[in-house]
């Protein structure tokens, strides 16, 4: 029995270490949908695993611990983790075979859906495995286990139990607690460490999104953390903070009272708040904080520092001022006010005056506090006086009331009244209008003044009354209403010859004439532009108009004086300007050409160290792929990300000396080349008209690399076609020789070399018709998968790779190609081809073929570990008749005829080499054949 334990103990024993490895699944793939599909994967190798190493009772009959797996794959990781490690075992078990094998089978059956019963019994209601849970499971997988054993050919089941049963229920149920314990231990501290990140994402969101500020200090007094509320309350970037000690920050006066502060921090080691103080802002403003802040310890429990919070209240301490002032401003304004301000009580006694009452009635405050103002009534307005008392003893406002006070020399002034009772005291403000009373015998010279002035301006002037019926108006407002002053003397605003236009010319209701808003608003106003049309007229007259109410005294308005210059020809030059504005604005936003208007920026010394985009057309985004909205207003550091601007020097110079100037460019940070045409509208500014010529200059570059790679293909045609010439008539004349001479041996000696040259010239010149095919030549397009061309690829060369012993490796996903199929083979043939030829001397020659990547990025690549090419041999490898290696075989036209495959295919093709002999890996890119459609090209 202890042999058997200890075989059965050998087999769990590697089931648990394999069980450690499901704790890196799930830390990995906890969250995706295919997690569980590994781990069915993980514990259904480790059931075969076990059966590969198992108790061996006779042939076909084993016993391993793939019942404890299968179990708790179930119980941990659910129905899909289950199917895949019971499949797995399934078939491995089968596959084994033997007497046992029924019995297996049902094994492995019954521990999976065991185990999935307790996962829905306890995992899916959130029960913790304990571990006389995972016991209890352990014993009943393995009970029934036991029941199986009946299944095996008559009389071994029995036999079986007796020398399996003890081992079984005391070992495999105490393995299924152990795994089951690393597993729950995993589990627990995946849901630990998940926690932990929550939490901390909950702190950290709750700092950034504080509108307090957070803060920490050490020792000294040093920020060693702002939260990001400093930046959106005070505008100091957090890095320029945290590092810097807090005095600079804080304002000269509150600098002490803050370092006794977080000093009574550290001492008493408790919570402080309420301390109040000015605190810079970027831009040099003072901001008042209040902050509160406790001590922070380390595990010894010492003070290592200061943890605080601090709170804009720069609001409430402008209001505490702005009351204080405003106390004051109450108080200065009754002790300067120019109206006569008291305050008295409804028995008729002044309690408290201001000192205008002394420069009105000569009394002093002191004679007229205490005293009954109905002493100083003159008797005339007694009667009047006493009604309005009456009113305000009744707590009714009495407003524009007058009488007459007596003066200290005995004289009488007029005073008019406006009193509020409150309870038993009476509030009232009062205006000497003695003045206003003696002016009135003067209104009517006043009034004839007035009126030959009116007459005589060149405005019109018009005064309606409260029905909006002209009453006054000048010989200018005849003139431009086209009527006579008899015509308008009483006419209305509602008159229906009236014809008022607004400033865009429709017509202007009744609710917006100058007239109507004075009186509907009790307000006037300036500058309203008003078209004014009769039949009279062949076009309007446009006018600006002046408004203002005329108020008696009440307040109530009771006229309403209009007045109105005539604009009419500046009106035209107006529109005449808004119609070539909107002329050159759609040409400046219909132009191809990319447009935008800059203004120079100085520095104090007035040296130009920058320049700001003013405008930009909407060509200005296509040509360059900025945003074209963003760019008003930004500096040019700014928009390109250089330093300095670009051509800050020669935009200058335009800006600043008026003579245009046009140049062409390469600009690095966007790729592309330039036209650009420069002009200056005025003296400082500077507008760029230009356009994108990078296509254009890519052409001429591919031009003037087509015309070198043609001399260099005139000048091998004409030296590589005349080798093998040279050598057919060089032994021609020797195989003359040798015929007129009878030497048959060296005969066929010159015809060999005959052939030889012969051929070579015949294989350079399929190679150069082959090259001149592509592009020229097409097939019809055809859809092909990536390892379906791969695999062609290799076959044309299976001989080379075979001759040479080259492992081929092929990671290549089920993509699908479209296009001429034999080309798109051929670039991997030669490829291979080159790299099989290059392998130089390596012991274990690899070629690996795959790709990297998705969509019309995808990167293919042919790598290899062979002879490798020197970095300043690698710009060469493309070019006609290239062979770095004069001694090989070839033309040197293999990979030049893979980069015009690459290049038909809006691709690129480079290689990437460490040196001579350390491999050469050629990459490439199809987006054509990737898009799914193919061009024809002639």
């Amino acid at each position: 029995m202890i042999a058997t334990i200890l075989e059965l103990a050998y087999n769990l024993a590697l089931l648990v270490a394999l069980s450690v490895i499901s704790g890196f699944i799930r830390q990995r793939r906890r969250h995706l949908a295919w997690g569980p599909i590994l781990q069915g994967l993980l514990f259904g190798g480790a059931a075969v695993i076990g059966m590969m190493k198992p108790l061996v009772l006779g042939p076909g009959l084993i016993f391993d611990g793939r019942s404890v797996m299968l179990s708790l794959c179930g119980l941990f990781f659910g129905p899909v983790a289950a199917g895949v490690a019971g499949g797995l075992a399934l078939v491995y078990r089968i596959y084994l075979g033997g007497p046992g094998v029924y019995m297996g089978v049902l094994v492995i059956a019954s521990s999976a859906l065991l185990g999935l019963a307790f996962h829905q019994r306890w995992i899916c209601k959130g029960q913790s495995p304990t571990a006389g849970r995972l016991w209890s499971l352990g014993l009943l997988v393995h009970s029934v286990m036991l029941l199986l054993m009946f299944t095996l050919p008559a009389g071994t089941g029995l036999a079986v139990i007796k020398r399996l049963g003890l081992p079984i229920l005391l070992a495999y149920p105490l393995v299924t607690v152990v795994i089951g314990k690393v597993l729950s231990s995993q589990a627990a501290g995946v849901r630990a460490v998940e926690a932990l990140k929550e939490s901390e994402a909950k702190h950290r969101l709750l700092i950034e999104n504080s509108h307090d500020i957070i803060y920490t200090l050490n020792m000294e007094g040093v920020f060693t953390f702002v939260s990001p509320a400093w930046t959106v309350l005070l505008g100091h970037p957090i890095e320029q903070v945290n590092g810097q000690p807090f005095e600079p920050f804080v304002h000269k006066d509150e600098v002490a009272l803050c370092q006794a502060w977080l000093q009574k921090v550290i001492e008493t080691g408790q919570r402080q708040e309420g301390v109040e103080y000015r605190v810079r802002h970027l831009d040099g403003a003072w901001k008042w904080h209040t902050s509160s802040a406790v001590p922070t310890r380390n595990e010894q429990g010492s003070v290592t520092g200061i943890e605080g919070t601090a709170r804009d209240i720069t609001e409430r301490k402008a209001a505490e001022e702005a009351l204080c002032e405003k106390n004051a401003e109450l108080e200065r304004y009754f002790s300067s006010s120019l109206d006569l301000l008291c305050i008295a009580d409804t028995g008729g006694h002044f309690l408290r005056l201001n000192p205008e009452w002394e420069k009105v009635l000569g009394y002093s405050l002191q004679d007229l506090e205490g005293r009954s103002f109905l002493e100083l009534v003159h008797p005339e307005d007694m009667e009047g006086t006493l009604a309005a008392m009456s009113k305000l003893d009744a707590q009714e406002q009495v407003t524009s009331f007058e009488n007459r006070y007596r003066c200290k020399d005995g004289s009488y002034r007029w005073i008019e009244w406006r009193a509020r009772p409150q309870g038993n005291l009476i509030y009232a403000a009062a205006t000497d209008i003695t003045e206003r009373k003696q002016a009135k015998q003067a209104l009517y010279e006043s009034e004839r003044k007035y009126r030959t002035l009116i007459d005589h301006l060149s405005a019109g002037i018009v005064v309606h009354g409260p029905d909006t019926g002209i009453l006054i108006s000048n010989a200018m407002a005849s003139i431009l209403l086209g009527l006579t002053a008899e015509q308008m003397q009483g006419k209305t605003a509602m008159d229906p010859r009236w014809c008022f236009l607004r400033e865009d010319g429709s017509a202007m209701p009744l609710s917006d004439y100058p007239v109507n808003r004075v009186f509907a608003s009790g307000e006037g106003f300036q500058s309203q532009v008003v078209g004014i049309s009769y039949p009279e007229l062949a076009e309007p007259t446009w006018v600006l108009c002046n408004a203002y109410p005329v108020k008696d005294a009440k307040g109530q308005v009771v006229q309403a004086v209009i007045t109105f210059t005539d604009i009419t020809d500046r009106k035209k030059a107006e529109e005449a300007l808004q119609h070539s504005e909107q002329k050159f604005r759609t040409l400046f936003e219909n132009l191809t050409e990319g447009v935008a208007l800059h203004e120079l920026v100085t520095d104090s010394a007035g040296q130009t160290i920058d320049y700001r985009l003013l405008a930009v057309n909407p060509a200005y985004e296509t040509h360059t792929g900025l945003v074209a909205a963003t760019a008003p207003g930004l500096l040019g550091t700014e928009v390109y990300e250089t330093e300095p601007p670009p051509y800050l020097k020669e935009y200058s110079q335009v800006a600043l000396g008026g003579e245009p100037y046009v140049f062409e460019t390469f600009f690095p940070p966007l790729e592309k080349h330039f036209r650009i045409s420069v002009v200056s509208p005025k003296k400082g500014q500077f507008a760029t008209v230009f356009e994108d010529i990078t296509e254009r200059k890519r052409s001429e570059e591919e031009l003037k690399q087509k015309n070198a790679e043609m001399e260099r293909f005139t000048y091998m045609i004409s030296h590589d076609l005349k080798s093998p010439l040279v050598t057919v008539r060089t032994f021609l004349g020797y195989l003359e020789q040798d015929l007129e001479q009878g030497k048959a041996e060296r005969v066929s000696k010159d015809m060999d070399f005959i052939r030889s040259a012969t051929g070579k010239m015949g294989r350079l010149l399929e190679d150069l018709l082959e090259v001149s095919r592509v592009g020229r030549v097409v097939n019809p397009p055809v859809q092909v998968s990536l390892p379906d061309l791969i695999a062609d690829a290799l076959a044309a060369v299976a001989g080379s790779i075979s001759s040479r012993g080259v492992a081929i490796q092929v990671a290549a996903p089920a993509i699908m190609l479209s296009g001429d199929r034999p080309r798109l083979e051929e670039i991997w043939q030669n490829l291979v081809e080159n790299a099989v030829k290059y392998m130089g001397e390596q012991p274990a020659p690899c070629i690996e073929l795959g790709a990297k990547g998705t969509g019309v990025d995808t990167v293919f690549y042919v790598s290899d570990n062979g002879m490798g090419i020197d970095p300043k041999f690698q710009d060469r490898v493309f070019g006609l008749f290239e062979q770095l290696d004069a001694a090989s075989e070839g033309t040197g036209l293999g990979l030049a005829l893979v980069k015009r495959i690459v290049e038909l295919n809006e691709g690129r093709i480079w290689l990437e080499s460490d040196g001579v002999g350390r491999g050469t890996c050629f990459r490439f890119t199809l987006p054509l054949a990737l898009k799914g459609r193919a061009k024809e090209r002639r």
